[in-house]
């Protein structure tokens, strides 16, 4: 059984984000799936072009429309569908002092400017390979490897305040 930091209290709201964190997570490996799928409709364009000058116009319109499709669900359907989970997961390992919590408010504050970098590409306020786009990801590609050595270091902390001597569920 888990418990909040106050240590009596089962926190109900962890089933439900930890469920919303899953949820996210499955939706950009959707999203992943999708852009993966539009690569040989890409690659069938980009062999279809040549007879005349009308139709090798027309597959250049197509295949734009479509790199620019795939470009949208790469930089922005996943990243802020991974955001979003990443919010949900920081938000417990924050709660909880599964990690440092340094460590997990670097997590929050990355996942909240990733998420600002996806719509800044959707309204087109952003290019998505160019030095702004890249500088707002930076902070939670960061702390992801941070995360990964210090999980493989330290591991997570199973004393949190008042569940001394508690079953963790770990």
């Amino acid at each position: 059984m888990l418990y909040t930091r106050k240590g009596d209290r089962h926190d109900h709201r962890a089933p439900g984000l930890a469920a919303g964190f899953l949820g996210f997570r499955l939706m950009a490996c959707g999203f992943h799936l999708l852009a993966a799928a539009m690569l040989p409709a890409l690659l069938d364009l980009a062999q279809g072009h040549g007879t005349t000058a009308p139709d090798a116009a027309t597959y250049e319109v197509l295949a734009e429309t479509l790199r620019r499709m795939r470009d949208l669900v790469n930089h922005v359907a996943v990243i802020v569908a991974m955001g979003l989970g990443d919010l949900l997961l920081f938000t417990l390992l924050h709660r909880w002092r599964l990690i440092p919590r340094w460590l997990s408010l670097w997590g929050l504050c990355g996942a909240g400017l990733a998420i600002l970098a996806s719509l800044l590409v959707l309204s087109q306020a952003l290019e998505i390979v160019a030095a702004p786009y890249l500088s707002l990801n930076a902070p939670l590609a960061l702390q992801s490897v941070v995360l990964g050595a210090w999980l493989i270091g330290r591991g997570l902390s199973e004393a949190r305040p008042g569940a001394q001597g508690r079953e963790t569920g770990n």
